[in-house]
């Protein structure tokens, strides 16, 4: 930082007015998606072509609005869900506001290329990182029962 950048005050040593940091600084990006909830309550077991209600809650803490991001609900045969788990449906929200939430229903049609098993129903926001946030760890969330698709 530089203080008195326009000598406009007289000083005995104007070579004293600047000083660099040897740290790094992080300059955050205000934005920080995640998940405060996710809720299925119908079936334990389905089908391929079997019609699920998602409900889930995608809220900004952060202190600048979101703009436009995606979210992907998936099937994980584990509890970390990741973009490498069975997308079973993606959507768009246009925009969070700061320090807001949004509640959604999403119905979802199981596909058929999901092979018969046990899944957790997980969710994941900004699964394309395209909206820079200052936390990725808080962007997913799981049911912890599992659903049994049977073909």
């Amino acid at each position: 930082y530089i203080v008195d950048i326009d000598d406009e005050v007289i000083e005995i040593s104007e070579s004293n007015n600047s000083f660099l940091s040897r740290e790094a600084i992080s300059i955050l990006s205000g934005i920080d998606l995640r998940v405060g909830y996710i809720l299925y309550s119908g079936s334990l077991f389905v089908y391929p072509g079997y019609i699920i209600d998602i409900d889930s809650k995608l809220e900004n803490i952060g202190f600048l609005n979101s703009g436009g991001f995606n979210y992907g609900i998936y099937l994980s045969v584990d509890e970390n869900i990741t973009i490498d788990d069975y997308l079973i449906y993606d959507n768009n929200i246009q925009n969070i506001a700061a320090n807001y939430s949004k509640i959604i229903t999403d119905r979802v049609k199981i596909p058929q290329t999901v092979p018969s098993g046990l899944y957790h129903i997980g969710i994941i926001v900004n699964d394309d990182k395209k909206v820079i946030e200052n936390n990725y760890s808080n962007n997913s969330e799981f049911i912890i029962k599992k659903i049994t698709i049977d073909k």
